[in-house]
């Protein structure tokens, strides 16, 4: 009851001060936000975080509560608090996506290694997830190729082909779908045009050692 009172307490004093107010909206989650500060119980030594939100699409219970001990504004608060639910769904589905209900490997120093690359995967998937998300939330609108998924189906375009003289080269160009996708990991065009340069350059390198080490056998041989 006293969590109640006092989060009841916290959303009068700030009640019509934030809601329609654009400095306070977090446009990726569709809600407003504000901070207030001051002590959770009386013997603290140190202030609380309280981030208030109010949810428009839900004016029924509207408003609801973060609390931190870190200094933080509201759209950070609700960030980590995000991204620490999708990590936890994330992990929930590590069955359906990385097949660990049935693990079909023997012995079990096998499935250990299993169990721990399917858990890196899982970690590498969510923070993919995550940047997908907040680049998303930087769009005008909506797009369907931001989802894990189809972002990577999109990527998987961009590939190496050898050409009639034996070099390898970018298939085409990046695409602007591409380029927002990419941009969402701090990455450029140009950066997928240096690596496929340093790509291209390594198989070029072992091309020309596998034929230099063919060309001395064949000369041993005679």
């Amino acid at each position: 009851m006293r969590w109640k009172n006092l989060v009841s307490e916290l959303v009068l004093k700030v009640q019509g001060t934030f809601e329609n107010d654009r400095k306070c909206s977090i446009r990726s989650y569709k809600v407003s936000g504000t901070t207030v500060k001051q002590k959770l119980f009386a013997d603290d030594k140190k202030d609380r975080y309280f981030h208030i939100y109010y949810d428009d699409g839900k004016k029924a219970e509207g408003y609801f509560v973060i609390i931190t001990s870190e200094k933080m504004t509201a759209e950070e608060a609700l960030n980590l608090y995000k991204s620490r639910d999708d990590s936890e769904k994330t992990f929930r589905g590590d069955k359906s996506y990385l097949g660990a209900h049935c693990e079909r490997v023997y012995p079990e120093e096998s499935q250990d290694t299993k169990i721990f690359i399917g858990f890196v995967a899982t970690i590498i998937r969510n923070r993919i997830y995550t940047l997908l998300k907040d680049e998303a939330g930087r769009m005008d609108k909506k797009q369907n190729y931001m989802t894990v998924p189809a972002a990577l189906k999109e990527l998987e375009k961009i590939e190496l082909l050898k050409g009639a003289d034996g070099e390898y080269s970018l298939d085409y160009a990046v695409t602007a779908t591409q380029k927002a996708i990419l941009n969402a990991f701090d990455m450029t065009a140009e950066n997928v045009g240096k690596q496929a340069l340093g790509i291209a350059s390594d198989l070029a390198r072992i091309r020309l050692e596998a034929i230099e080490t063919k060309a001395v056998s064949e000369k041993g041989g005679r």
